[in-house]
C-alpha cells in the first residue's frame, strides 16, 4: 500500500506554479487560447439551437443540439489532453516534441485516448445509477438524495482512482497502458489522493464564484429572466465575460492539478522502487 504525503503534493503543485511561470504561458499560451474559442464557439452555437428547440420543439433541432454538445465536449477534452501533456512533461522534466509552442505529437494523442476512456467509464457509472434508478421506479421506490449521492460518489471515485494519474502515467510512459496503470498505482491511496484533490478543486470553484459576483456587480449578466428561453438568451449574451471566469479559474485548477498529480505519481513510483530493492 502506498502512503502518499498530502502536503508534499500540494506544496510541489504551488512550487512547480511559482518557479515555472514563464515556461508555463510559453508552452500553455496558445492551446489554452485555442481551446477557450472552440470552447466559446461550440458553447455558443450550443445555446442558438438551444434556443431554437426550446421556442419550437422538434426532433431535427433535438438531434443538432446532440450533436453540437458532442462535439463541443470532444473537442474541449482534446485541448484539455494538450494542456495535461504540457503540464506533466514540464513537471516530470520529459523533452519537448514537435513544437514548442502547441504541440500535437503521439505523447498528447494518448493522453486523449487515455481520456476518452476515462470519459467511457463515466458514462458507465451513470448508466448503472440510472438503471438502478429506473428499476427503482419500477418497484415504486422514490431515491431522491440517494441518486444525486450514488452518481457524485460513483463519479469522484473514478475521477481519483483513474482520472487524476492520467497526464503523468501517460507522458511518463511512452508505451502500454494508461487508464488500468492509473487504476493499479492509485490502490491504496484513494483518500490521501481525494484529500489532494479537494483544497485544488475548492480554490478553483473559489476564484471562479468571486470573479462571478464582481461581474454580477457591474450589471454584465443582465436582470434575472422572466422564462427558459429569455434565459438562455440572456447567458449567450454574457457568455465571453461568464467563460473568461471559467477559464482563468480552469487554468489555475489544471496547473495545481496535473502538478499535484505527478507528485502523487512520483511518490507512488519511489515507494514501490523502494519495496522492489529491498530484500
Amino acid at each position: 500500500m502506498s502512503h502518499i504525503s498530502v502536503r508534499k503534493a500540494l506544496h510541489f503543485a504551488f512550487s512547480f506554479l511559482a518557479e515555472n511561470p514563464v515556461e508555463l504561458v510559453k508552452r500553455m499560451a496558445l492551446p489554452a487560447i485555442a481551446g477557450w474559442f472552440a470552447f466559446y464557439g461550440s458553447f455558443f452555437l450550443y445555446l442558438v439551437e438551444l434556443q431554437k428547440y426550446l421556442v419550437n420543439p422538434n426532433e431535427r433541432i433535438a438531434s443538432v443540439v446532440l450533436g453540437v454538445a458532442t462535439a463541443g465536449l470532444l473537442l474541449t477534452l482534446f485541448m484539455h489532453s494538450i494542456l495535461t501533456a504540457v503540464i506533466a512533461s514540464v513537471a516530470l522534466g520529459r523533452p519537448v516534441r514537435g513544437w514548442t509552442y502547441f504541440s500535437v505529437t503521439r505523447r498528447e494523442w494518448r493522453v486523449y485516448a487515455a481520456y476518452l476512456r476515462f470519459l467511457v467509464l463515466c458514462a458507465a457509472v451513470i448508466a448503472v445509477v440510472q438503471f438502478a434508478v429506473f428499476g427503482a421506479h419500477l418497484l415504486g421506490a422514490r431515491l431522491g438524495f440517494l441518486t444525486e449521492a450514488a452518481l457524485t460518489g460513483g463519479l469522484g471515485f473514478i475521477m481519483v482512482r483513474t482520472g487524476m494519474l492520467i497526464a503523468p502515467v501517460a507522458v511518463a510512459r511512452d508505451e502500454g497502458e494508461i487508464v488500468r496503470e492509473s487504476w493499479r498505482l492509485s490502490k491504496g491511496s484513494f483518500w490521501r489522493m481525494a484529500a489532494t484533490m479537494v483544497p485544488i478543486l475548492a480554490l478553483g470553484l473559489a476564484i471562479e464564484a468571486l470573479g462571478e459576483e464582481a461581474v454580477r456587480a457591474t450589471g454584465l449578466f443582465g436582470t434575472p429572466a422572466l422564462t427558459l428561453v429569455d434565459f438562455v438568451a440572456d447567458y449567450r449574451a454574457s457568455l465571453p465575460a461568464i467563460l473568461l471566469l471559467v477559464g482563468v479559474a480552469y487554468l489555475l485548477s489544471v496547473i495545481l492539478m496535473t502538478a499535484a498529480a505527478v507528485s502523487v505519481y512520483r511518490q507512488i513510483e519511489n515507494q514501490r522502487a523502494g519495496d522492489a530493492s529491498t530484500p
